[in-house]
């Protein structure tokens, strides 16, 4: 069942998320695993889907909305890619199915190469509204995110208006960190959760026995409590996960692990100023503002690259005339 793909995703691992939409993912979850049946305006509330809100697109200098599949021809080198990273992050695209509106690493990297590799794009703007979400293919993202800066392409990241945990991640990857005013960045760190259900079970009367070979063979199986050894394993995996994030971190904004660990917010998530004063983010400005300046410098260039071409035809106009 995809509830049950979703949840081994959920429980007993490292998640870069908000502990509240963890919350509610796992409640979500439980519903369902009991039989519970859910209306889809319920589930909606938990997990909003807007399709159309997360399609990346094209923006030209004129301001017109371009789709994807559509952009060869219109940039003439100039266009500006916007790819929303919404929602809930998870790996592959097919645990998105019941988790509509949520963004998968694997398709925003697919996504993200193209805009590089198309001539007519200029710049990437990464749209950012997520709690985060899984650790499975964010690092691999935000590398790949992070390698592309030496590409041409320029990259800004907006965070507009909640990027946190597994969306910072990935965000930060970028050229440029922008934070509207009344959004915030960070939630740099991880949690994870088990789920003890033996008690219900017993109380419903179900005793299961659980034979392994050898002995940590899927411990984590939720029938049973945790003991101290699971939770040791539990704090090391979240600890390995936590380190991998602060390596990311340092990178991706060109610090020293330590201010990381120090300055960017330790686990919480940090306003645009405190952002900004912090060097977490770079600047802050609205979604709209980013977007007015990029347009009005696409506009200059092409008016600067029209200019060149008529100085050229006039060139070559009198030189033909002389040869004449």
């Amino acid at each position: 069942m995809k509830y049950r793909s979703i949840a081994s995703t959920i429980y007993n691992r490292p998640q870069a998320i908000e502990q509240w939409k963890l919350e509610e993912i796992a409640a979500l979850i439980e519903m369902r695993e009991r039989g519970d049946s859910l209306s889809q305006a319920e589930i909606r509330a938990v997990i909003p889907e807007d399709r159309d809100e997360i399609r990346p697109y094209g923006i030209t200098a004129a301001g017109d909305h371009v789709p994807m599949e559509a952009m060869n021809g219109h940039g003439h080198g100039g266009l500006i890619a916007v790819m929303p990273l919404f929602g809930t992050i998870f790996q592959h695209a097919g645990m998105l199915e019941s988790f509509s509106g949520g963004t998968s690493t694997e398709t925003f990297g697919d996504q993200f190469d193209a805009f590089v590799a198309n001539p007519e794009v200029s710049t990437i703007v990464i749209k950012t509204h997520s709690p985060g979400g899984s650790i499975y293919g964010v690092e691999e993202l935000s590398s790949q995110i992070h390698a592309a800066r030496k590409s041409g392409t320029r990259i800004i990241a907006v965070a507009d208006s909640m990027t946190a945990s597994a969306a910072t991640w990935i965000a930060t990857a970028a050229h440029e960190v922008v934070v509207t005013p009344g959004g915030e960045i960070g939630s740099i760190g991880v949690i994870s959760m088990y789920a003890d259900q033996s008690e219900r079970e017993e109380a419903t009367g179900i005793r299961r026995t659980i034979v392994r070979t050898p002995e940590m063979k899927a411990r984590f199986t939720g029938v049973e409590p945790m003991d101290d050894d699971m939770l040791r394993t539990m704090v090391k995996r979240n600890e390995e996960a936590y380190d991998t994030f602060v390596r990311a971190m340092a990178r991706n904004r060109g610090v020293s692990q330590t201010k990381v660990r120090d300055d960017f917010g330790g686990g919480e998530m940090q306003s645009a100023s405190e952002s900004t004063t912090s060097k977490l983010s770079d600047q802050t400005a609205t979604f709209r503002d980013v977007m007015t300046e990029l347009r009005a410098g696409i506009g200059a260039k092409s008016r600067r690259a029209r200019q060149a071409q008529a100085n050229r035809n006039r060139l070559a106009l009198a030189a033909a005339s002389l040869d004449d």
